[in-house]
């Protein structure tokens, strides 16, 4: 049977990182699990490294870990169910690298997360954060979509998650079992 002790959720501040904190919050309440919470500021050069840009607007987007640590504050006060702690992570570099390397640190045993927070020209340039993440994790990740089912009651500690349909795709290859 699978062990869920470490839940992983990056966030990027949108309404869909805020349905997966919900839905990592419940699954972490239901299980017990120590939940992570994590936001990568990502400079401009990481997402277009062909482009010169000034060294000021650079040290603009390193500056943004002070006030990202600050947001994650304010979004767990929003966000949280009263006694439930998360565990907070401010990354500097590639989202999917930073998300893919505190996930192995920490040896999550789950990830959730949204499938998007950028749309479209800044969507097709970089690529699906959440698809390269589902490729290259070493543990089972949760993609949640928003608008959000009414199967999972976040927030609510003595309620557990109840799924009600889990579809199940395979290619039956080794990794599918």
């Amino acid at each position: 049977m699978l062990r869920i002790e470490k839940i992983l959720c990056p966030v990027d501040f949108s309404e869909y990182s805020v349905k997966a904190y919900d839905y990592a919050q419940s699954l972490a309440q239901h299980y017990g699990a120590k939940l992570l919470l994590q936001h990568v500021v990502q400079p401009m050069t990481s997402v277009y490294p062909y482009y010169a840009f000034p060294d000021a607007l650079n040290e603009v987007f390193w500056s943004l870990e002070t006030r990202a640590g600050e947001q994650l504050s304010e979004f767990v006060s929003a966000h949280h169910a009263d006694g439930f702690e998360t565990e907070r992570f401010v990354h500097k570099g590639t989202v999917p690298d930073c998300i893919l390397a505190l996930a192995d640190r920490q040896e999550t045993d789950l990830i959730v997360m949204g499938t998007h927070g950028r749309h479209g020209f800044d969507h097709l340039t970089m690529g699906s954060v959440t698809e390269k993440v589902l490729r290259k994790a070493h543990c089972p990740v949760l993609v949640v979509r928003k608008p959000a089912h009414d199967f999972v009651k976040p927030g609510d500690a003595a309620e557990p998650v109840r799924l009600k349909k889990i579809l199940y795709c395979t290619d039956f290859s080794d990794y599918s079992n």
